[in-house]
């Protein structure tokens, strides 16, 4: 079966809204809140189309279906966030058995976990999800500057150049609102702010042409969660780490359980490129989508 279940927090997502700040800020992924969170000796508006933070971080039950990890000691600026956030890390599991399937036979591949996984040794992720971060510092902005379900249409330079103004819809209103803001800041992936944001006066055309044709990364990458009531992977010795025909081609463990004080026991599995992507949607129930094992 199919579910979508949002981590929920306690912002506010008061309808009201500021008519004139000093910065705007579209989209409430890690990015945007980190602005928001810095320039809080200002007054900010954060936009998000969606109906929920986080962007590219997705965590249903704690498990991630977007971005998975950190590299210790290299990313110190998202250790340091996870710190202050009070966001706890759990050592990403690879050891044990490793499996290969092809044709529905399975393979004993060893400790070989490490060298499978897309994350590769090391690798760190975070308890309750990558999304927990950006829960976090959504939770600490102040009351109704955070906007969700608002998408930007367009944002247009002042006839006298100070400043900007942008033009928005709520979703499920047909009304288009305005924000002024002395600075605007796009915290979302240049192709999309190319393809869903017109610019007055226009940008530069190469300035846009790059933003158009500037990839979204990881935008033909497709996950699946798989849930379970135990991590029997554990009691198995294995890793959790499996190859496998078909168009999730690699699969390790997402949640340990109990075992780990996360909400699930599960493991991932992640297919690449638009084929992968075009067999797994008739299944998809929305922004995420897990299939429950019983």
């Amino acid at each position: 079966r199919t579910c979508s279940n949002h981590p929920t927090t306690h912002y506010d997502q008061s309808m009201s809204c500021a008519t004139r700040v000093d910065v705007a800020i579209v989209g409430a992924g890690v990015s945007g809140l980190v602005c928001a969170a810095a320039l809080r000796t200002k007054s900010v508006v954060v936009l998000e189309a969606r109906s929920r933070v986080g962007g590219r971080l997705l965590s249903p039950q704690g498990v991630d279906l977007g971005g998975s990890w950190y590299w210790p000691p290299h990313d110190t600026a998202v250790a340091a966030l996870s710190r202050r956030l009070g966001v706890d890390s759990i050592a990403q599991r690879l050891d044990g058995e490793a499996f290969s399937v092809s044709a529905g036979q399975a393979q004993r591949l060893g400790n070989a976990g490490a060298q499978m996984a897309p994350c590769g040794p090391g690798a760190v992720r975070f308890r309750g999800g990558y999304q927990a971060l950006p829960l976090a510092l959504a939770a600490a902005l102040p009351n109704g500057s955070l906007q969700l379900g608002c998408r930007v249409l367009s944002v247009d330079q002042n006839e006298d150049g100070n400043g900007v103004r942008l033009a928005y819809r709520r979703a499920g209103s047909a009304d288009v609102q305005h924000l002024h803001a002395r600075r605007v800041v796009l915290a979302l992936p240049p192709g999309v702010a190319a393809a869903q944001i017109v610019f007055a006066p226009p940008l530069p055309a190469p300035q846009h042409r790059q933003m158009a044709t500037t990839a979204t990364w990881c935008g033909d990458w497709c996950k699946v969660v798989a849930t379970f009531r135990t991590p029997f992977w554990r009691a198995a010795r294995a890793s959790g780490v499996v190859a496998a025909d078909g168009p999730l081609q690699i699969w390790w463990e997402g949640g340990g359980g109990a075992e780990l004080h996360e909400q699930a026991a599960a493991l991932i599995g992640l297919g690449f490129g638009e084929a992968a992507c075009s067999s797994l949607a008739p299944f998809s129930g929305g922004d995420a989508d897990a299939a429950d094992a019983d």
